[in-house]
């Protein structure tokens, strides 16, 4: 009976400690003076909802209740091609920073569940422009709407 107890709570110790190493997405928007995320080349595990998987040919997008990130990994049977919008999921790997996008490389995620919904932050022009881009990038990454705003030109516009 005492081994069996013993099992018991090896297990739950296992369990509570590997569920606690999730690491909100929002922890990972802080960056340097010059804009690069301070834990690059660290690993992280998070978890979230996808809200972009493979539309864009990689990355793709989840975010969780605090903030967005890149998932960067396309190919067949990984991420970008394995998963689903409404997907929740669960993804370890490595922070880096690429063309100023923040992103994870994966090197596990697993599928927790399916069908669920992202709801967009809405926002005005003038939230986003307020940001402080070099210490904390809240929107990147995130599911955004933008109400009311009109587009006036035509042609093809250059972004970064």
């Amino acid at each position: 009976m005492l081994r069996i107890f013993y099992s018991i709570s090896f297990i739950l110790v296992l369990f509570s400690i590997s569920y606690s190493q999730f690491t909100p997405i929002s922890s990972l928007r802080y960056n340097n003076a010059n804009g690069v995320p301070v834990d690059t080349g660290k690993i992280f595990t998070v978890s979230g909802i996808v809200s972009v998987a493979n539309e864009f040919n990689s990355p793709s997008y989840m975010q969780d209740q605090s903030a967005g990130i890149a998932i960067y990994a396309r190919g067949p049977g990984l991420f970008s091609t394995s998963v689903k919008i409404g997907d929740s999921v669960r993804v370890t790997g490595t922070l880096a920073h690429f063309n100023g996008l923040t992103q994870i490389y994966p090197t596990s995620f697993s599928r927790l569940d399916s069908l669920k919904t992202v709801d967009p932050l809405f926002l005005t022009i003038a939230e986003i422009k307020a940001q402080n881009w070099n210490a904390y990038e809240a929107y990147e990454g995130m599911l955004i709407r933008v109400n009311n705003l009109n587009i006036i030109g035509s042609g093809n516009w250059v972004s970064n």
